[in-house]
């Protein structure tokens, strides 16, 4: 999940303009292009669950198979974006969260739901040394699946009997 969700965010980031996206803290160099963004995990939630998600019928191998969500997975990310002034910085911002999605697969093909709930604005000047930046927390809603098969029970049919009346 943790790398279709940073694929995911490094790619809408892109389309919205930032020149350079950084997966890690210690990759930030001094000398950056603007706009740029940093992309880092912030917390997550594991919850038991056992629901059915999906079931599909395989009638040559006489096989049901249920798709079963065995945990639920929140993940919180902080995108941090970085411009040289606050009007820049909106038109950034706007153009992240125009290209966010509702909801985005994995290769597995399992929905993975997303939301934002909020911006905070960064106004310690000494760590932006004059330009404006926004961390926008984005919260991930996907799973831990599991399949399994369940014989399908063959199809009875009855044969009538000819009567000679």
């Amino acid at each position: 999940m943790i790398k279709t969700v940073f694929g995911f965010l490094k790619q809408t980031l892109v389309a919205a303009g930032c020149k350079r996206v950084y997966l890690d803290e210690r990759e930030i160099e001094q000398q950056n292009p603007l706009p740029y963004a940093v992309i880092l995990p912030d917390e997550g939630a594991l919850t038991r669950e056992n629901v059915k998600i999906a079931q599909q019928d395989d009638p040559v191998r006489c096989l049901r198979t249920y798709r079963d969500r065995i945990f639920r997975r929140d993940l919180t990310v902080v995108v941090t974006l970085v411009h040289k002034d606050v009007e820049s910085l909106g038109t950034l911002s706007d153009a992240f969260l125009a290209g966010m999605q509702a909801s985005i697969l994995d290769p597995a093909g399992n929905v993975i739901t997303l939301e934002c709930h909020e911006e905070k604005w960064i106004r310690d000047g000494s760590l932006l040394k004059g330009k404006a930046a926004v961390e926008i927390p984005v919260i991930f809603h996907g799973g831990v699946y599991a399949e399994r098969d369940v014989p399908l029970v063959g199809v009875l049919s009855f044969e009538g009997e000819i009567s000679s009346m």
